[in-house]
């Protein structure tokens, strides 16, 4: 009995613990060489490269959206700028032409407020601040006819500083130190002497201040 027991026990064990051997699945000899078709196809793929397309039927190009098309720029037609006088122009006059803006408007008004009126065009050169490029740029649309007679001033009696507004800093330091040097201007060609000085200089300093002898200011100032 015992044995027997023994015996049923063992027989239960082995049923629920080992698993029963499954027979082998067949495959298809059609569903084979299809798989190998496959893998073939596969292998050709992916040696295709990037710039060539798929030869298959079924392969249809990427459809990207469509953008409209923006209007192209087309710059604003030009305005005619008419040559204006600069003894006679305003900021919105000198704003319109080209190489001017509103610092430069500024700055050539102070100038001409400190010179009285322009005699030449070249004059611009003087203005802090506008290079030879927009000068060049400038000069074409403008000019400089007088509106008013120049009151002219004593060069032997005028400081380096105010003289430095016709000719600039470092000419007006010759200048004055030529007066000191000869205590007195008594005629043009003194003044013509500086080296440093120009043809262009001589013609604005001519035309802003006066050169009085020394004896008739003595006499004057006697008489008085």
């Amino acid at each position: 009995m015992l044995i027997a027991l023994i015996l049923c026990f063992s027989a239960l064990r082995s049923f629920f613990t080992e698993k029963p051997e499954l027979p082998l699945r067949q495959v298809s000899p059609l569903l084979l060489e299809q798989q190998q078709k496959w893998k073939k196809n596969d292998f050709q793929y992916a040696k295709q490269t990037d710039g060539e397309k798929k030869s298959s039927s079924s392969w249809q190009p990427r459809k990207y959206k469509k953008y409209k098309q923006k209007a192209s720029f087309s710059p604003k037609p030009q305005q005619q700028i008419s040559i204006i006088n600069l003894n006679q122009a305003d900021s919105a006059a000198l704003d319109a032409i080209p190489g001017i803006g509103p610092k430069l408007t500024q700055r050539i008004l102070k100038y001409k407020s400190l010179i009285g009126q322009f005699v030449a065009v070249e004059q611009l050169r003087l203005v802090y601040g506008l290079s030879e490029e927009n000068y060049l740029r400038m000069a074409p649309y403008l000019r400089a006819e007088h509106v008013e007679e120049i009151l002219k001033k004593d060069l032997n009696g005028e400081k380096s500083y105010k003289i430095a507004w016709f000719v600039g800093k470092e000419k007006a330091t010759a200048l004055t130190a030529e007066r000191k040097k000869m205590g007195w201007f008594t005629h043009w060609a003194q003044v013509e002497g500086i080296a440093e000085l120009e043809e262009r200089d001589m013609k604005w300093l001519q035309a802003y201040f006066f050169i009085t002898k020394k004896e008739v200011t003595v006499q004057a100032s006697a008489s008085k």
